[in-house]
């Protein structure tokens, strides 16, 4: 196979096409001052039969010693918004483990780990902690799951939220880890093999 550019036949060594890169391997090195002012250039059998035609301006143009490679702008943005979309799935997956699993606290209760429930009960501590400053009466209170609100001393509702942390960490480690692995991904086939799952 050889390639015209400018009118000028450039035999090949070789050729090859993965998902987001083509690459031109010629027999010889290859400077940028052979593709100055080219648009497009053209593939061709040895027999010179007319392959494909590729224009500069789809493609990242990248030359290493004796080789062209073209990237796919398209699918470097493709990727990008995947990888995007998927840590957001992975986020929105955490969210959804988190509300079908309440923890089962030493009273025997189940209470909700939800994000949500997470910032309410720290807000109502430190409303607590800020009223008690003040010198004003606070009663705290709180519920476990299905279940009607209760009066809770402080240290108590204090141990309770300490525990939810606990609990949830090791599946906010996991979404984290999760997504450094998403951001590493530099090929659709790398994020295929990413795994989003907080059981276990």
């Amino acid at each position: 196979m050889y390639l015209k550019i400018n009118n000028t036949n450039k035999p090949l060594a070789s050729f090859s096409q993965v998902t987001n890169k083509i690459a031109f391997v010629f027999s010889e090195d290859i400077g940028s001052e052979d593709f100055a002012d080219v648009s497009k250039i053209g593939l061709y059998s040895d027999d010179d039969m007319y392959l494909a035609e590729y224009s500069f301006k789809d493609f990242d143009v990248s030359i290493n010693k004796n080789a062209l490679y073209l990237i796919d702008k398209s699918f470097i943005e493709d990727v990008e918004a995947a990888k995007a979309d998927m840590i957001q799935r992975s986020k929105e997956l955490l969210a959804e483990w988190l509300s079908r699993n309440p923890m089962l606290y030493t009273d025997g209760n189940y209470y909700s780990v939800t994000e949500e429930k997470q910032a309410l009960l720290n807000s109502n501590l430190a409303s607590y902690e800020r009223a008690k400053a003040a010198g004003i009466d606070y009663p705290l209170k709180w519920n476990s799951t299905g279940a009607e609100c209760t009066e809770w001393e402080y240290s108590e509702l204090l141990a309770l939220s300490l525990s939810i942390a606990a609990y949830v960490a090791p599946k906010v480690a996991m979404q984290q880890a999760i997504e450094l692995e998403i951001k590493a991904a530099e090929t659709m086939e790398q994020l295929d093999k990413v795994v989003i799952s907080y059981e276990g």
